[in-house]
């Protein structure tokens, strides 16, 4: 009796594992040029060789994925975790829901995507991105890719700016002094009889 409630158990847990894993796909012919949505549970996209193989000579195929990421400012992205692409073939991602779309990125192990991530941008209405695979006709082949779609909370790029001004402040009074260029500041309050102050090299 205590078997086959163990034996049970380890199915129902199997069979919940199983629904609750992510689906996985193949860049082949099968699904070239369809649309795939990402729901709550992710999805993988293997090249066409599959998680044990490598993909062949002369493929040119895409797909697209749309997510239906609910959570707020949350948005559908693609990671990459496994990356080897001969020089010679070539892996675009598209901001957009087709290869006409504006190209975010194209790589193979002369510019290596792995570890990158794309969302895609605000212009961008659809939400989905699109993938594209091309290998040429020689036997050059890579191990291929894995790209994981999820939904995700993408970084704002953040840029440096250093501002032309800087504030004196003086007898509890604060004025806003303007940096003429690299080396030169306004002096009008420094009671120097020059115009500007400058570093000496």
């Amino acid at each position: 009796m205590k078997k086959n409630i163990f034996t049970l158990g380890l199915l129902l847990a199997t069979v919940h594992f199983a629904i609750a894993q992510a689906p996985t796909y193949k860049l082949n012919s099968a699904i070239n040029g369809t649309t795939i949505t990402v729901t709550s549970e992710g999805a993988f996209l293997y090249d066409s060789g599959g998680n044990n193989g490598t993909y062949l000579s002369n493929e040119d195929y895409s797909v697209t994925f749309c997510g239906t990421c609910t959570f707020h400012s949350y948005r559908m992205g693609l990671t990459i975790s496994e990356f080897d692409v001969d020089p010679t073939d070539t892996l675009y991602i598209y901001d957009g829901n087709s290869t006409s779309a504006r190209l975010l990125a194209k790589g193979n192990n002369d510019t290596s995507m792995l570890n990158k991530r794309f969302y895609p941008s605000i212009n961008n209405t659809s939400g989905c991105l699109t993938i594209r695979f091309v290998s040429n006709n020689d036997r050059n082949l890579g191990d291929g890719f894995v790209i994981g779609a999820a939904c995700g909370y993408p970084c704002e790029n953040s840029y440096p700016v250093i501002d032309d001004y800087y504030y004196k402040i003086s007898g509890g009074s604060r004025t806003r002094m303007k940096i003429k260029n690299d080396f030169e500041i306004d002096s009008v309050e420094h009671g120097i009889d020059t115009n500007y102050f400058r570093t000496i090299d």
